[in-house]
């Protein structure tokens, strides 16, 4: 599922475990914001209690460089 708020952009993504029924389902997400001609910070976040909370997972920051 894709979401758009603001200036962020957001794609959730859901682990679903066929091995064992009895293990929880793992969420994750993908948050790009702060949007800008040049530069952008793109987030992951992972949780394991259906979105009530979010832990950041890894977090990178992208500018645009002058090509020489």
């Amino acid at each position: 599922m894709f979401d758009f708020n603001d200036s962020t952009f957001i794609a959730n993504q859901v682990f679903i475990s066929d091995v064992d029924s009895t293990q929880k389902n793992s969420y994750s997400r993908i948050l790009i914001r702060d949007m800008e001609d040049n530069d952008f910070i793109l987030e992951i976040e992972s949780t394991n209690d259906n979105g009530a909370t979010w832990r950041s997972r890894d977090k990178l920051s992208y500018v645009r460089r002058e090509r020489k």
